[in-house]
């Protein structure tokens, strides 16, 4: 009687659900990226190093408004020579570094604004509203390939990180979404 009732379980769907379940919703996902990837840019850097003379680093910022201001990080620009943009279509531009924050490793760009048209910045949200366990998108441009998207969760909010000055950055909001290098900004 015990085998039996052992082959009957076994053999009975541990679910009800026709397929696997999905770990999040693909149409979300999709139309998030079609709305916010057209105002996310590829910041490309020129440094200076000491042995090989100038050397390209990337990564990502977005638009913020349509002036053609763009945020990012400072240690994507830190120690900038020439600054181009790369667009969503493929468009390089010629970018302005109008101030950085080393403290709160932040950075403000600025293209020219006839070039921004249509895409339309990113709004900034309440960042007091987020919980741990919702959604997380990245949107950027590791290893310099233009919009990809990665996605996870919210790992934890409240988070400190010390930046390049050693000055404590409080705040912060944790993801598993994958972040490489080019995805800063």
């Amino acid at each position: 009687a015990g085998f039996t009732m052992g082959w009957i379980l076994l053999r009975l769907p541990l679910s009800t659900a026709a397929g696997p379940t999905a770990l999040f919703d693909e149409e979300i996902v999709s139309s998030l990226f079609e709305d916010a990837s057209r105002a996310v840019v590829e910041i490309n850097v020129e440094r200076p190093t000491l042995h090989s003379g100038e050397t390209m680093f990337s990564g990502s910022g977005f638009l913020v408004d349509s002036n053609g201001h763009i945020v990012t990080n400072h240690h994507v620009l830190d120690g900038a020579g020439d600054i181009t943009v790369v667009l969503f279509d493929g468009r390089i531009l010629s970018a302005t570094k109008l101030g950085t924050s080393p403290a709160d490793d932040l950075a403000l760009l600025r293209i020219d604004p006839d070039e921004v048209g249509e895409l339309g910045p990113l709004p900034l949200a309440d960042s007091d509203k987020v919980k741990p366990g919702q959604m997380a998108i990245a949107i950027g441009s590791p290893f310099r390939q233009v919009n990809s998207v990665s996605v996870g969760v919210v790992s934890g909010i409240g988070r400190a990180q010390q930046s390049v000055l050693r000055r404590p950055i409080p705040n912060l909001i944790q993801t598993d979404a994958a972040l490489n290098p080019g995805n800063s900004g």
